[in-house]
Parts: structure tokens; C-alpha cells; sequence
């Protein structure tokens, strides 16, 4: 007869491993002795180094007790079923560690992956930090706004590869506070639209109206976005050269 931590010793466990067993229902509590201790027998070291063996090997606890009572082909299907959970969560587990991996930068996070690398260059390109940190937000609150909708037209049109485009975004931050008649203002509003003529059969520029059309999204995203004087004239500049050259439709008077 043995005593709880003589079981225990036997198994390699603790005596409150034991003691949790018990609760659990897993391993019977035997009758104490005249001197009030219990004491256990060779059955229960089987017992409960099966079911140490079986907790061990990933089975939840649920489930050891139906497999200790199980027959050989009801046990060989149980372990089966166990180990498709557990690649399952094998899976899950390495999804999120490709995920962790990828938020190695704070402007990965909550973004797509294109968006958080355009942005890691344009920080490294020399664009101010506090305008791509509202770029940043920007995106976010976008992507937050409309989920699926940014990440179809991202999986379709990868803007932020182009460098040419990538290039036009850091000038514009870069360009966010100067004098809104600079040079610079008007060679990059130029440059923009010859981009956009460039890229008129690509596709790229359509969809937008179709994809920010939730009109009380687009008040939230109007409130969040800041616009400076040099923006509001590059804007506007190139508004009316994508006009004039039949990029988009004239607006109308009023």
C-alpha cells in the first residue's frame, strides 16, 4: 500500500497533481486507513500514469477519462479525433505566429500588409512624421470602415508597389506645410495627373466612388483627415488637370 506521495514519486508528479485528479473524477479517492490516510495500490499506479500519459499527450482532460474506459478500436478513434484537434490547433498557432511576425513595426498593426510596408518606406523616404502618422490613421480608420471592401480593391490593384506612386505620396506629405503657390506644389499636382493618364487603362484609379460610399462612414473619415493650404490647392490642381486631359468627369457649376 502507498501512500499520496509515494503514488506521486512513482508517476513523477506532484501530490497536488494527484489531488486535482481526484477532483476531476479521473482517479478514484481510496477508503482511508484506521490512522485517516489514504493509502493506494498498484492499480492506481496504472491509472494514474495513464493518465498522466494521456495529459501529456495533448488529450484534454474531458476526454482522458472516456479513453481510460475505452475499448481498442473506440480508443484508437478517440486519439485520432484528439490529433486532428490538436493540428488543427497547430495550425491556428503558427497562423498567429506568421501574424505576430508581421507586426515587427507599430504601422503594420491594424493594417493591411501593403498599406503597413508603403508606409514603413515612407517614413524611411524622409516623409514628416507626424503626416504619415496621419496617413497611417487615416488607413486605419478606412480599413476599419470598410473591411472588405479596401481589402478586395488592395488584392486588386497594388497602388503602393509602383514606386512613381509611392514617390507622389511622400511629396505630398512632404509638401503639407509649405506655401500653397511653392513650385513644388504645382510640379507635383503635373506629375500626378500625368501618372494618372499613364495609368488610365490600368484600372487602378476606378472604383473609388464605388468603395467609399457609405455616406456616414465618409463623414467619419472627412473628420479624422486634416486638410493644409498646399493640400487644398494640389487638390484642386489636380482635379482640374485630370478634367481637362477627360481623366474624370467635369463637375458642374454649383
Amino acid at each position: 500500500m502507498l501512500s499520496i506521495g509515494e503514488l506521486a514519486a512513482f508517476v513523477g508528479v506532484s501530490t497536488r497533481t494527484v489531488r486535482f485528479y481526484h477532483s476531476r473524477g479521473l482517479l478514484p479517492e481510496p477508503p482511508r486507513d484506521e490512522a485517516g490516510y489514504r493509502r493506494y495500490t498498484a492499480e492506481d499506479v496504472v491509472r494514474l500514469s495513464r493518465i498522466v500519459a494521456l495529459a501529456s499527450a495533448g488529450v484534454p482532460l474531458v476526454r482522458v477519462g472516456e479513453l481510460l474506459e475505452a475499448g481498442e478500436a473506440e480508443f484508437a478513434a478517440g486519439v485520432a479525433e484528439v490529433d486532428a484537434s490538436l493540428q488543427a490547433e497547430m495550425k491556428r498557432l503558427r497562423a498567429l505566429r506568421s501574424t505576430l511576425a508581421d507586426l515587427d513595426s507599430p504601422d503594420r498593426l491594424a493594417l493591411p500588409e501593403i498599406l503597413g510596408r508603403a508606409i514603413e518606406k515612407m517614413r524611411g523616404a524622409g516623409a514628416p512624421t507626424a503626416y504619415v502618422d496621419l496617413y497611417r490613421d487615416a488607413w486605419i480608420l478606412a480599413h476599419a470602415l470598410y473591411p472588405a471592401e479596401i481589402r478586395a480593391y488592395l488584392a486588386e490593384f497594388d497602388l503602393w508597389s509602383d514606386p512613381v506612386y509611392l514617390d507622389m505620396q511622400v511629396r505630398m506629405l512632404q509638401l503639407a506645410d509649405v506655401d500653397a503657390h511653392d513650385p513644388r506644389v504645382d510640379a507635383l499636382a503635373e506629375d500626378t495627373v500625368d501618372w494618372m493618364e499613364a495609368n488610365r487603362d490600368a484600372g487602378s484609379l476606378k472604383g473609388y466612388g464605388e468603395l467609399f460610399s457609405d455616406e456616414r462612414a465618409n463623414r467619419i473619415l472627412t473628420a479624422q483627415w486634416i486638410m493644409t493650404s498646399a493640400w487644398d490647392r494640389l487638390s484642386e490642381l489636380v482635379m482640374n488637370g485630370a478634367q481637362e486631359r477627360g481623366l474624370v468627369p467635369t463637375t458642374p457649376e454649383g
